[in-house]
């Protein structure tokens, strides 16, 4: 026997080669089958095989060789069929090899030898207990042409077999389990009852066990389908179970978890109080991502299948109780399924049932409906709450405590949490390793990062989260960086933050919050020192990352930090959550503060917004506002970082950057101030900082990590912040994507200022101002499609109090179009170029070109000489200063400041408006004389400022016309009239603010001007103006007439504001000490020609019409 082994040993090995050729040549001419039905998962590991070494081992898998390349994978049919099978199987059979043996090939790893062995098994009376479990769980995964040998396997067991192998149903084995249960029934094996369906058919496949019945009627005892549907009687709906709860799917346990520490004791206490009798519910209390979850599935796991397991929330439960007395009838309906029968309810979130159903007629709701079906033992249920929860829970059902088994859940220590995470690492779905390195660095960010779960849940889902970006990226092992990357993308913080590695520029971080929010230096300051330690880990672990106090006017930029905060730290404006706090103001509002909106519609969403997104900005708006059990509320969240609702539900803030804003301090009272605003009371912070130790306890301010006084925006913040605007609109779409050129001048951005900032609301209104003023018009040529081409643009200016959009066409030349040719600017082309004469008769020449050019690099060069930008400095500089604002000689420093400030905003409209007229000259080599004029026009205007500084004279003036000595008032009157409105042109000419502030009031005309250059332009008009009528006499011949209008000019000096007084009282109280000069200034005269003299400025013009259309100072 022994030779003809070897002799087979050698032909397998010689024609191996020709065999393995056959074996392709046959599966791919065999049809294909699907995958599902070729794969053998195994359910238990077999023991590892061993080399049998002895004759019979040799034999077989000779055999093996020569089945495999005859058969390949067969089908059942073609095993039955096959001599050799039958044969190899027949003298395995005669062997009669110990019985522990021929398991041992059974479960060989080789599917032939697995299949001979099976075959041989069959016929064997000596079948151990323990082979029957295994095989009839390898009914469903095996593939066909084995499963049917395991079913046969069962036909002599000496033990039931028949409930063992219905749990395993599978549709292609239904005829063979059929004749199977037949002829154990028949031969007196095993009676059929319902216990044999209770005890090992899970409930879930009575729907595929009742059609294998119908199916085999005939072949089946009468018995079996008696006990079957005694069984189905007495057996839980399931359909209406899953109108409420999910219907877990064994294995619950999938891939097991590892129970580490002291976790298989209370995997223990969960198995035994659900299987004890009468059954006890039990409550798992501890934090989340503490492991509840898992240890209850663990538990379960252990069940018989004939146990059912569902998982319903007190909101599923609920859904759809719509009317009175429908949540009692579906708790009745529960119980009534649930009552005896082996069903475990496990209830997640068990606070949530204390006011599910709860309704202004009833105080009733889920809880106490189920308790008293708790206490009878009809329901068995798991239930999950945090520490929070419970205390809460009990403290308002106090018979919880009692009913309940308790268990709390701790979580676990560093090596078990690293261990448990390793371990879901190696057993899970996805192909995944980290070293013990990144393992460690991992819990550590876990534990500084996602404070909102408890080991080892923080860690596992972690690294999960970062598995599943690895191997989207295909590679096979977790790096730092991979769980950096996941940190950032969950939480919105910067990996600069993150990565301790990883330098973090404290400049740029300066930088950024610099141009969101302009002049609040130490609020900037406090947040770049904070988002420091955050990065140092120096914060405190039990607190939020920070608690700030800003206080200070409205419209300072509290907000608008807040936000560049929640954008800089977790990448989104979004992530700031704002509460007006002034709608807390009643003892009555904490219950709504505490409230869930996803549950009470008339909650506030502060916890559920933190709850959902934990590393948020937290935006306290107007706090002091609040009632005091608010205040206490929030010394509790500053402390502990941690507040609950009330329903036991609690949100975790130390992922949080907390922002309390008030006005506390800052309130602002009008006054006259420069310009037409009337501007505020002094702001001092010293003052606020008094109050605010009045309105706030000690203990609460000791609370904050800083307090910030917000300081109310200087004119050059507001220039700053008007340019930022105008820089986010021309990124708005409907400019964002056309050829715009938009200039603006000194006048536009001056009256934008006035009326886009107010002392009640800073800066509030400057949005609302410029689309307003600014962007409707602007809407105008978008939609009439006069969109600016090539060099042309549009010039903004501010004349007579409104914005006016200028389109300015550098290539049209005025003569070109048919304007006609003044004698002015044929003078002007003929003699010494002047400003003033390019002012009034502008034209396109390159010797006008050259010469503007040249002076606006003159003019560039004395304002931003030291002799200005010093003064500008020294001015801010003082501002700076503490006790400024306390200080007489303030309102002076803060106009020199405003007023330069105004100078530079001007040479910049210069500057650009000589850009295109050099640009223009480089391409074509032609001017526009309407170019020209604007940029003639401000350089002359600064040439006048700058005069004015030199002489330190006043910048704001306010101008009054009346009648002089010996002109009757009935005259006078309509000619006053006409030089108010001269200045008034000339105000719009020049970029001038001018407010006529009476007008025809016993023939007395009053105007308040502001600008550029103002006082030193009309400083030249203090005087007499008379207008020369010509008049017939009676005997013949003419005579002349005079009337005589006395200009004054009276300084509009900075000062204490003063509550109430108006610009016309402060007019009359500054020309009390204004001289009345008796010089002659100006004289016109209409007929019989035009005729102007200026005795003062030295010129006479037949020009009456352009002097009185405001150009009387540039002829």
């Amino acid at each position: 026997m022994g030779e003809t082994a070897s002799v087979l040993l050698g032909l397998a090995l010689i024609l191996g080669a020709g065999w393995a050729v056959l074996v392709v040549v046959r599966r791919l001419t065999r049809p294909i089958r699907s995958r599902a039905a070729r794969r053998v998962p195994p359910l238990v590991s077999p023991p590892a095989a061993e080399p049998l070494g002895d004759q019979v081992g040799d034999e077989l898998r000779a055999e093996a060789r020569l089945l495999s390349s005859e058969l390949g994978d067969p089908q059942r049919e073609e095993l039955e069929e096959s001599e050799r099978f039958g044969s190899a199987v027949e003298r395995l059979a005669a062997r009669r090899l110990p019985i522990e043996a021929l398991l041992k090939l059974a479960r060989e790893g080789n599917r032939w030898v697995a299949r001979i062995a099976l075959g041989a098994l069959a016929r064997r009376d000596d079948i151990p207990s323990d082979w029957a479990p295994y095989a009839a769980r390898r009914l469903r995964r095996a593939p066909y042409d084995q499963a049917w040998l395991f079913l046969r396997t069962l036909e002599r067991a000496p033990d039931e077999v028949i409930g063992l192998a219905l749990a395993q149903i599978a549709h292609v084995i239904d005829r063979d389990l059929a004749e199977l249960i037949a002829a154990r029934v028949r031969e007196g094996r095993e009676n059929v009852g319902e216990d044999t369906f209770r005890e090992h058919v899970p409930p879930a496949l009575a729907p595929e066990v009742e059609s294998l019945l119908d199916e085999y009627e005939e072949t089946l005892p009468a018995e079996v389908r008696t006990a079957f549907d005694g069984w189905r009687a007495d057996s839980v709906d399931l359909s209406f179970l899953r109108s409420f709860a999910t219907v877990w799917e064994r294995p619950y346990d999938a891939p097991p978890a590892l129970l580490a520490g002291e976790r298989a004791e209370l995997v223990d206490v969960i198995y035994e109080a659900v299987t004890r009798s009468p059954p006890q519910s039990l409550l798992l209390v501890g934090d989340h991502g503490v492991g509840k979850t898992a240890l209850v599935r663990a538990a379960l796991d252990r069940l018989p299948p004939a146990w059912i397991v569902i998982e319903a929330t007190a909101s599923s439960v609920n859904a759809g109780m719509s009317y009175i007395g429908e949540l009692e009838g579906r708790v009745e309906g529960i119980v009534e399924q649930l009552r005896g029968r082996k069903v475990v309810w496990v209830f997640p979130a068990l606070e949530e049932a204390l006011y599910a159903g709860q309704h202004m007629r009833s105080p009733t709701g889920l809880l106490d409906h189920l308790l008293p079906h708790i206490e009878s033992g009809a329901l068995r249920i798991v239930a999950e709450v945090s520490r929070a929860a419970y205390e809460a829970l009990v403290a308002e059902r106090p018979r919880v405590a009692t009913l309940f088994g308790r268990a709390s859940v701790r979580p676990l220590g560093e090596t078990d949490t690293i261990a448990v995470a390793r371990h879901a690492l190696e057993h899970g779905a996805l192909d995944v390793d980290a070293s013990p390195e990144v393992l460690s660095e991992s819990f550590e960010f876990a534990g500084q990062f996602l404070v909102g779960a408890a080991q080892p849940g923080n860690l596992v889902r972690l690294l999960h989260a970062t598995a599943e970006r690895v191997a989207e990226e295909g590679k096979e092992a977790i790096e730092t960086a991979d769980v950096l990357a996941t940190l950032a993308s969950a939480s919105g913080l910067p990996l600069s933050l993150l990565d301790p590695t990883e330098r973090l520029h404290l400049d740029r971080v300066r930088a950024f919050f610099e141009q969101r929010v302009l002049g609040q230096p130490e609020a900037v300051e406090a947040l770049v020192d904070r988002i420091a330690m955050v990065k140092a880990g120096l914060t405190d672990p039990t607190r939020p990352l920070g608690v700030f106090l800003f206080v200070g006017p409205t419209g300072t930029g509290k907000t608008e930090i807040a936000k560049a905060l929640a954008e800089f730290l977790f990448g989104s404006a979004s992530r700031l959550i704002r509460l007006d706090m002034s709608e807390f103001q009643t003892p009555e509002s904490l219950e709504r503060l505490l409230s869930d909106t996803s549950l009470e519609a008339q909650g506030a969403p502060l916890i559920a917004s933190v709850r959902k997104d934990p590393f948020s900005v937290v935006l306290l708006d107007e706090f002091e506002k609040a009632a005091a059990p608010i205040w206490d509320l929030f010394l509790q969240v500053f402390d502990d970082g941690r507040l609950t609702d009330r329903h036991g539900r609690t949100a975790d803030f130390r992922r949080c950057v907390i922002i309390l804003t008030s006005n506390v301090g800052s309130s602002i009272t009008r006054g006259s101030s420069l310009g037409f605003q009337h501007a505020a009371e002094p702001f001092r912070p010293a003052a606020v900082e008094r109050e605010l130790l009045r309105s706030f306890r000690p203990e609460f301010l000791n609370r904050l990590d800083q307090v910030v006084v917000f300081r109310p925006f200087e004119r050059s913040q507001m220039r700053a912040l008007l340019e930022k605007e105008l820089a986010d609109v021309a990124r708005r779409r409907g400019l964002r994507g056309r050829p715009w050129a938009v200039e603006f001048d000194e006048s536009a951005l001056t009256f934008l200022i006035d009326e886009g900032f107010s002392p009640e609301l800073g800066a509030r209104p400057l949005k609302r101002a410029v689309e307003r003023h600014l962007l409707a018009r602007l809407a105008h040529a978008i939609v009439e499609q006069t969109v600016p081409e090539g060099d042309q643009f549009l010039f903004v200016s501010a004349p007579r109090g409104s914005i006016e959009v200028r389109f300015v066409d550098p290539d049209a030349d005025t003569d070109e179009a048919g304007e006609e040719r003044l004698p002015e600017r044929a003078e002007a082309e003929a003699r010494e170029l002047d400003l003033r004469a390019l002012v009034v008769a502008p034209h396109a020449g390159s010797r006008a070109a050259g010469f503007l050019l040249a002076e606006l690099r003159r003019i560039r060069t004395a304002i931003l000489a030291e002799a200005v930008q010093g003064r500008k400095r020294a001015a801010l500089d003082a501002v700076s200063e503490p006790g400024f604002w306390e200080e007489a000689g303030r309102f002076a420093v803060l106009a020199e400041a405003e007023y330069l400030d105004r100078l530079d905003a001007a040479l910049r409209t210069a500057d650009k408006l000589g850009e295109r007229l050099e640009r223009q000259a480089e391409r074509s080599g032609d001017r526009s004389s309407e170019l020209t004029s604007l940029l003639a026009s401000r350089l002359y205007v600064l040439e006048q400022a700058l005069a004015g500084l030199e002489e330190d004279a006043p910048q704001d003036v306010f101008v009054r016309l009346r009648p002089a000595a010996g002109s009757r008032p009935p005259e006078a009157a309509p000619f006053a009239g006409t030089l108010a409105e001269m200045y008034l042109a000339w105000g719009e000419r020049r970029g001038m603010r001018v407010e006529r502030l009476a007008s025809g009031a016993g023939t007395e005309e009053l105007l308040a001007v502001s600008g550029l250059g103002a006082a030193s332009i009309l400083a030249r008009e203090a005087g007499l103006h008379v207008l020369e009528l010509v008049t017939a006499k009676t005997g013949g011949g003419s005579g002349v007439d005079r009337v005589s209008i006395a200009v004054q000019i009276a300084p509009w000096a900075p000062g204490a504001p003063d509550e109430g007084t108006s610009l016309t009282a402060l007019a009359a109280r500054a020309f009390v000490e204004a001289g009345s000069p008796t010089q002659v200034v100006r004289r016109y005269r209409h007929e019989p020609a035009p005729l102007v003299r200026d005795a003062v400025r030295g010129y006479r013009t037949g020009r009456l019409d352009r002097v009185l259309a405001g150009d009387f100072d540039v002829f």
